[in-house]
């Protein structure tokens, strides 16, 4: 579950039984207005390889895989603890791949 309270990133947070920490009070992502939630598989499905993509409330917000991504979207700074959503779902993403061997393969 996660905590939803403000979050201090001296301050740790639980995720899924896991304690998390965040390093910076801010972090870079790019958005891009999707009003249409319908368009955003397909735009998910092409750009998976070099971008993390999440739909929230008319906006897709993409955090780059690799440091060669394709521009997407603007380029904006955002506070860790208004964005937790976005930042438990990509966390949600990369254990797989940080942990082959665990549970949290599909």
């Amino acid at each position: 579950m996660l905590d939803r309270r403000k979050v201090d990133v001296n301050e740790m947070i639980e995720l899924n039984g896991f304690r998390l920490g965040f390093s910076a009070a801010t972090f870079t992502a790019y958005r891009k207005p999707m009003p249409d939630s319908d368009q955003f598989r397909a735009l998910r499905e092409r750009l998976t390889d070099a971008w993390f993509l999440y739909w929230d409330s008319g906006t897709v917000f993409g955090i780059p895989r690799t440091e060669d991504a394709q521009p997407f979207g603007e380029p904006m700074e955002l506070s860790t603890d208004q964005h937790l959503k976005l930042l438990a779902a990509r966390i949600a993403d990369v254990l797989p791949y940080q942990f082959p061997e665990s549970a949290f393969r599909n």
